[in-house]
């Protein structure tokens, strides 16, 4: 692609300090079968050589392009690197992550046979201790844009709230007109969970596609996976899923999110989140026990509302539900294991 041509796909890449997880997603993106695309790398204040990278990759490559900034987070990142896109079609990765080499190929088929504002694609998860490499990822079957569903905008949303779609910027190819009208809010932790749902319910239709072809890397350093994480981060939490609560309620035209029973499952699964997110955060023994108390009881109260929409208690997350609010020793325990088993 040469300087004059406007590439089709523009993706984003916040990046800070994440040295050791760089090479994967840099050779991910440079190994993409699409032929219109440029990278837009963010290096938000690095102080290791992740800027050095990035700017290395930038020289050898001229599809990538580098922003260097000052620390300010992931979402004035975000929003300095869709100040620079060109194209009309945005993506986001994460800068510790990697994707298939058809991730843009897929995404943007799928739009183009839908007509689509947003294309989802599946994802794996990977531990930061994975052997795994790019070589390992598992062949796309050449069927696979066959298994496309086409959705309404609030369908995507009861989809999300039941995590059939994932509540992420990644995975995702969006029409640029529909990120530009909710920039992402500087300093909040949750940014994710703070405007998808905006984004989702301006769209016309959402096009998904089952192909896993994108990996998400949890690794233990970031901002939401810090131990132990400042309170704000809890708050910011909660503050994140009521937006989302009162874009839902709003868009499926519902006097109330919870009146829903795909929202009031969701809420069960945010509970438990919450109850996650405050075990691992910065807190006085007597506010955290307070506050667990205050969880419990609006665990409890959506647990019984949910069932009386007609959620299973048999369902995955009810079960999890259950364990916390009898057994909340035994719910945490199990939890550290699957989360060694998964690397989630």
């Amino acid at each position: 692609m040469n300087a004059e041509t406007v590439p089709r796909i523009s993706v984003i890449v916040p990046c800070h300090n994440i040295e050791g997880f760089l090479p994967a997603c840099l050779v991910s993106l440079a190994a993409q079968t699409h032929e219109s695309f440029e990278v837009i790398c963010i290096d938000d204040g690095s102080t290791d050589a992740t800027g050095r990278m990035l700017d290395d990759q930038a020289a050898a490559d001229a599809r990538f392009r580098v922003i260097h900034q000052g620390h300010q987070g992931p979402s004035a990142a975000r929003n300095a690197g869709l100040g620079i896109a060109r194209a009309q079609l945005i993506s986001y990765v994460d800068g510790d992550d990697y994707v298939s080499s058809r991730y843009l190929e897929v995404l943007d088929a799928v739009m183009e046979a839908t007509g689509a504002d947003i294309a989802c694609c599946g994802h794996v998860s990977a531990s930061p201790d994975a052997s795994a490499t790019l070589d390992d990822w598992p062949s796309l079957a050449e069927d696979s844009l066959a298994c496309i569903s086409t959705i309404d905008a609030q369908e995507s949303l009861a989809q999300i709230a039941t995590e059939e779609i994932n509540f992420a910027f990644w995975c995702k190819l969006f029409r640029r007109e529909l990120v530009e009208a909710h920039p992402f809010p500087v300093g909040m932790v949750y940014e994710d969970i703070w405007n998808l749902g905006g984004v989702f319910a301006d769209a016309r239709t959402v096009a998904t596609v089952p192909a896993r072809l994108y990996c998400y890397v949890a690794r233990h350093g970031s901002i939401t996976r810090a131990k132990p994480a400042p309170m704000r981060t809890f708050w910011q939490f909660r503050e994140a899923m009521e937006r989302f609560e009162v874009t839902y309620a709003e868009r499926l035209g519902l006097v109330h999110a919870t009146d829903d029973a795909s929202y009031c499952l969701h809420l069960v699964h945010r509970l438990c989140g919450q109850h996650t997110t405050l075990r691992s955060s910065e807190c006085e023994d007597a506010a955290r026990a307070q506050i667990s108390e205050a969880l419990h009881e609006e665990l409890d109260a959506a647990y019984r509302l949910a069932c009386l929409r007609g959620v299973s208690p048999l369902h995955p997350q009810m079960l999890r539900a259950m364990l916390l609010l009898n057994a909340p020793a035994l719910h945490d325990r199990a939890l550290v294991a699957y989360r060694q088993l998964t690397g989630a």
